[in-house]
């Protein structure tokens, strides 16, 4: 007791160093917990908290828990599961954490028990079973049963976790044979909210054990599953390829296939599209669970050409390794049954390739829709009923197709959008299918959005059963109640109210590159081109400047601009990138950066520091082969500067103002890449060059400005980590040092426009245009609010830059015709 006492009191003292007193219920069971569970507690300091509570498969998923509880055995999990029922602390419950809902596999305010300690497993020879812990991935079950020539209905993907698809039905490669994953379940071992171990089976707590068949995370923690094995040999399956012109004919070949008067429960078949990736186009897995090459079942897709195939005889485990799933940081996916017939299937292929569905996904960086059609068989079905009672699904026994409508996206910000996107798209097939008197009523839990009612699809009399064992086992409703995610019997008529999707929405344009290319073009921000815009324009700036003092003839001014464009490409990339590279180990720190390409992964740092080189050369292939011979020696201070950027942030809080000087120093570049035989200081020595220095000045005002509202998303972790920003800075006077920007931004512009002599448009357009559009985004921008902050700064900005173009513009139109007069 003694020694408790001191671990809660050294507890104590760690909290309140890290300036987060234990005030809230979920904050103080943490603290109990690591006193009676100490080792398997991880605290926000812990080492290794970041990476454990990132590891849901989707970042839609992650969310940040009080703490994370990771029990090594049942005896564990009783006693997390008794205290935080007895005090009513949210939490939610993660096997292998795939699931892409928010709050499904996490939590924010609330402890998360992750089971993946419970990686068990041990193989009966004379029982033909094999009990596995709830927290393996099914890549370690297969492995084990590999060596004994058996297998078990499980996973398709090796990398899902066992205790999710499980109880959410879990369809399978094998399920032709023997039913679905939950169908072949001998004995669930789960720990009820009041702490109770049972085993349930076909003889104990049989209603629980039929509950439990497609009941999702309702009634009890599952800690462990007694599953049937079956032997396996050698197969034969694998992917085809196809162009996405193919995919009539695919569906076509699906509805022969599965509408045959003669079917092989051996045979198995999935058919992935991608409308929006023409690299990938569509996807054929066949699986035939026999070793014969090219079975004749398959006929009917033989008959389409294909541009890859990967089929061959194999092991069964080497077929399942070979399954992958496209990689996206942000994913949603959305259920759907129908019966198999080929002129709906050409309604789905109509509505999924229709532009008016594809782009709400396609404006989003990365955005990508999928559509599945996952053939199950009629003896599929009636397998499973006739196991031990049956499940919970309440499936018709028909041949039926399970669809999932899938979208990926990049940004934390486009999650709304993105979601939305694909049940519009969801929503256009069920209406398909229903007015085609085509539709059935199930939804597969594995594959449902969270706003699908996935339980009241299970039918009346399944539901109402549900909740009479949810009633016995859990009359308390810590499951309905205190463990918040997944889908709940007690929220059947509540599915949309306050779901963590629910926020006002941020949706930013993008680009969809090659698969390949996405983390380069991630890299060197093309996707969308805010940055590279910010470079350009200051050039753009500084030619007409020069333009309009030399009244240079358009061809020239013309010729300029391309070059400039070149060169700032270039240059916006290696920039780009540079800081990147510098920055990995602290965006690895921090949720929204922790996406890019280097701390996700997806980019090596030498990879990296490669692409910045070239870039660079790039550069200066421009800068010598294109632009004047004075022009190289006036560069090299922004890329000077902009090489210190990245240290910058550590070492001075005006950060802003080293930025903000690296792209203004585009309008000396634009002004010296005009050009020109003449002696005007403005392409000889611009910083001589009254004009020249006044719009210098402006764009690092203006700069520096929309770079202080960006700098707002990351206060608080900038704060924590260590670096600096004006946003630190200023802090609460933010606003008011903003409106002087402001206000000398607009007396720059003058004062160039004075200096040049300009006319009346000039100071209509740029001065006034640009200090009342810079004015309504500090007026309108929530500096608290992150996602206002990266609108404003990512839209807000166009205003102000295309005033300040604008008005140069008609300034040196202006003097071109009076020259031609």
């Amino acid at each position: 007791m003694l020694a408790q006492t001191a671990l809660l009191t050294s507890l104590v003292a760690r909290v309140s160093a890290q300036q987060q007193p234990a005030s809230t219920p979920w904050e103080l069971a943490c603290l109990h917990l690591g006193v009676v569970s100490s080792t398997a507690t991880i605290f926000p300091w812990s080492r290794g908290y970041g990476a454990i509570s990132e590891q849901n498969w989707s970042g839609t998923a992650r969310a940040k828990p009080a703490c994370i509880v990771r029990p090594e055995n049942a005896s564990q999990v009783q006693t997390v599961v008794r205290l935080l029922s007895r005090r009513r602390v949210p939490f939610a419950i993660r096997s292998g954490g795939h699931n892409p809902a928010p709050g499904s596999a996490s939590i924010k305010d609330g402890v998360l028990l992750d089971l993946s300690r419970l990686d068990d497993l041990f193989y009966q020879s004379d029982s033909r079973t094999v009990t596995v812990g709830t927290g393996n991935k099914w890549t370690a079950v297969y492995s084990l049963l590999h060596q004994h020539d058996v297998t078990v209905v499980g996973g398709r993907i090796l990398d899902v976790g066992v205790g999710g698809l499980l109880l959410g039905s879990g369809l399978s490669w094998m399920s032709n044979l023997h039913g679905l994953g939950c169908d072949n379940v001998a004995e669930h071992e789960a720990v009820l909210a009041n702490g109770t171990l049972i085993r349930a089976n076909e003889r104990d707590h049989a209603d629980l054990h039929w509950a439990l068949k497609g009941g999702g995370n309702n009634f009890a923690v599952v800690t462990s599953f007694k599953l049937h094995t079956y032997p396996i040999g050698r197969v034969w399956g694998g992917i085809r390829l196809y162009p996405l012109s193919r995919l009539p004919a695919l569906y076509e070949a699906l509805a022969e296939y599965q509408t045959a008067a003669s079917q092989d429960s051996h045979a198995n078949v999935m058919l992935q599209a991608f409308p929006t990736n023409s690299t990938m186009g569509a996807v054929l897995t066949l699986v035939y669970l026999k070793p014969e090459a090219r079975p004749a079942i398959f006929a009917p897709f033989y008959r389409v050409p294909f541009t890859a195939d990967a089929t061959k005889v194999r092991s069964y485990l080497d077929l399942l390794a070979s399954t992958r799933i496209p990689r996206l940081p942000r994913y949603d996916w959305h259920a759907l049954t129908v019966k198999p017939d080929a002129q709906l299937y050409g309604l789905i292929h109509n509505l999924t390739s229709s532009p008016t569905n594809l782009e709400p996904l396609t404006r989003l960086t990365s955005g990508t829709l999928a559509v599945g059609l996952q053939p199950v068989s009629r003896k599929a079905v009636l397998r499973g009923r006739s196991r031990a009672g049956g499940n919970a699904l309440g499936l018709s026994a028909e041949a039926q197709t399970w669809l999932v409508v899938g979208g990926g996206w990049h940004w934390p910000s486009a999650d709304e959008a993105g979601h939305d996107a694909v049940a519009r798209v969801r929503s256009e097939l069920a209406g398909a299918a229903a007015s085609s008197g085509l539709r059935l009523p199930y939804l597969f839990m594995n594959d449902a959005s969270w706003d699908q009612r996935v339980l009241a699809s299970y039918g009346l009399e399944n539901v109402e059963r549900l909740r009479r064992v949810q009633r016995a086992y859990d009359p308390e409703g810590v499951f309905q109640e205190v463990v918040p995610g997944g889908f709940k019997l007690g929220q059947l008529q509540r599915i949309n109210a306050g779901h963590p999707l629910r926020r006002p929405p941020r949706q930013p344009l993008g680009l969809t590159p090659p698969p390949s290319w996405i983390p380069l073009v991630q890299l060197a921000r093309l996707s969308p081109p805010v940055g590279l815009a910010l470079v350009f324009l200051p050039h753009l700036y500084g030619a007409l400047l020069a333009a309009i003092e030399q009244r240079a003839p358009l061809h020239r001014l013309l010729r300029a601009c391309a070059v400039l464009a070149a060169g700032t490409f270039f240059f916006s990339n290696a920039a780009h990138g540079w800081n990147d590279v510098v920055d990995a180990p602290v965006d690895r720190l921090v949720a929204r950066t922790r996406t890019r390409p280097i701390p996700r992964g997806a980019l090596s740092g030498t990879a990296a520091v490669v692409f910045v080189f070239s870039q660079a050369v790039g550069v200066v292939a421009v800068l010598l082969l294109l632009m004047p011979a004075r022009s190289a020696p006036w560069a090299l201070p922004a890329y000077i500067a902009s090489t210190y950027y990245p240290w910058a942030k550590r070492q001075t809080h005006l950060a802003q103002l080293v930025l903000g000087f690296c792209l203004a120093w585009g309008v000396v570049v634009g002004a010296v890449g005009l050009g020109g035989s003449g002696s005007e200081d403005v392409v000889v020595s611009p910083v001589r060059h009254v004009p020249t220095v006044c719009l210098v000045s402006a764009c690092i005002v203006w700069t520096t400005v929309y770079d202080t509202i960006y700098a707002h998303q990351d206060a608080a972790d900038d704060a924590r980590i260590g670096l600096k920003s004006m946003a630190l800075l200023l802090r609460g006077r933010t606003k008011a040092v903003l409106w002087l920007m402001v206000c000398l931004m607009a007396v720059l512009l003058a004062a160039a426009g004075i200096a040049a002599s300009m006319a009346w448009p000039y100071f209509l357009i740029t001065t006034l245009g640009s200090a009342l559009s810079l004015g309504v985004m500090v007026a309108r921008v929530e500096l608290q609010d992150p996602a206002s902050c990266w609108w404003w700064f990512r839209y807000g900005f166009w205003l102000t830059g295309s005033a300040i173009a604008a008005g140069l513009s008609c300034e040196y139109l202006m003097r071109l015709s009076f020259r031609s007069v």
